[in-house]
């Protein structure tokens, strides 16, 4: 086996010897062929080595190529087949290679055996990306900043979506006390949803039910309030001022300046204290009696013009009063014994009654027990009647006192 190598080269002449070092160079004989002769950058291959007169030898033949980039792992089949690993990085340098396989002392050398390629230029299409429209928000706001309501029934607050209908929004609601209170002047929300879907730009009515009570009170106010809008949208006018109007109006009775008792009649016989004994209330003969002598002019007389014309020529109030605050004009008061509101009995007999605080009555002839804590006029009472409570005495009664 020839091995190869830089030999020195020794010329000898008697006793003159004359040296040229690593002056001759031997090669080996053996030559390789490969089963392909190039890699890409980037890519792994498999080589196989084919060789002629060589010896390969497991664990002790190694490829070298040339340059950088390119590693390999050998594994040997035979001593003239080798299978190589080959691993040829990215930065590879794109060039010829020699390559030679050493075995030992031996080196097999195949001269511009291997070529490394950079990846083939693809291309790109060109490719136009359009622009998206830019999509709007929404804005959503309530169409009015204050709104008024009578205290009954409901009240409605529209909302409504502008600038844009693209996509699907939804926003809350609730209500929020300030002189008119949740639960006694009208029915709270909280945290109700409003919804407009994609392409929707319709109104949406929000309706909050207003509760009537019987307290004499002022105007009352209470908001409503958009938040926590989601979607494509900002608020605008989020919040609405809602007041609720007084049904109860103040009303106010004044005592005739002059100091007469007389109802606004310019004839003295119209007069409160007649003096025809038959149209005295009080009986001149000593009695107690409320009926006069004529029994045509009987006060318990159900005749409702008799009635009429005690109303129109008597008052008994003394002073100047200013009374509990009273609707007008009055309305018939119910069929109950329990009066809570300002109405008239339009001159009907009524047994037991209970007039509430701030309630007032008119035009009752009063058979039974008046209970009263308000205000009650135009009153007859019958002789078996009577009127108890705090407001029980003549400054909160006026009419025609027949039982007291």
């Amino acid at each position: 086996m020839l091995y190869w190598g830089a030999r020195d080269v020794y010329v000898t002449t008697g006793s003159e010897i004359a040296t040229k070092l690593a002056g001759f160079a031997v090669f080996s004989p053996a030559s390789i062929s490969l089963n392909t002769n190039q890699g890409q950058q980037g890519n792994n291959i498999q080589l196989m080595i084919t060789g002629d007169r060589t010896n390969f030898e497991q664990n002790v033949t190694q490829i070298n190529f040339g340059g950088n980039g390119i590693t390999s792992s050998v594994n040997v089949i035979n001593k003239t087949t080798i299978v190589a690993n080959v691993q040829i990085a990215n930065d590879a340098e794109p060039t010829t290679r020699d390559i030679s396989v050493v075995t030992g002392e031996e080196v097999v050398a195949f001269l511009n055996a291997f070529t490394v390629t950079a990846p083939p230029v693809v291309d790109e299409p060109n490719i136009s990306i359009p622009e998206l429209p830019q999509v709007i928000p929404s804005i959503i706001e309530f169409t009015e900043k204050t709104k008024e309501v009578a205290e009954t029934g409901n009240v409605v607050i529209v909302a409504k979506r502008t600038d844009s209908n693209v996509g699907k929004v939804t926003v809350k609601y609730s209500t929020t006390s300030a002189s008119a209170k949740a639960g006694e002047d009208f029915t709270a929300v909280n945290g109700i949803i409003l919804t407009w879907e994609d392409g929707d730009d319709k109104d949406k009515e929000i309706t909050i039910s207003i509760l009537d009570d019987e307290n004499m009170e002022e105007d009352e106010t209470f908001t409503l309030k958009l938040t926590d809008v989601i979607g494509n949208a900002s608020l605008g006018l989020s919040e609405t001022e809602i007041t609720i109007l007084n049904n109860d109006k103040q009303i106010i009775v004044e005592q005739p300046t002059d100091g007469s008792n007389e109802t606004n009649s310019t004839d003295g016989s119209d007069e409160t204290n007649s003096t025809d004994d038959s149209d005295e209330i009080n009986s001149t003969d000593g009695s107690d009696e409320t009926n006069s002598t004529d029994d045509s002019d009987e006060t318990n007389s159900t005749d409702n013009s008799d009635i009429n014309n005690y109303f129109n020529d008597i008052s008994i109030t003394t002073e100047p009063i200013v009374r509990h605050s009273q609707p007008t004009p009055p309305k018939p008061c119910p069929e109950s014994n329990k009066i809570h509101t300002y109405c008239t009995f339009n001159n009907k007999e009524i047994g037991d009654v209970f007039i509430a605080e701030n309630a007032s009555v008119s035009n009752i002839i009063l058979v039974g027990n008046m209970e009263n804590y308000g205000w009650a006029s135009n009153l007859i009472i019958k002789d078996s009647a009577k009127v108890t409570g705090l407001n029980s005495e003549n400054d909160e009664i006026e009419g025609i006192l027949t039982g007291m």
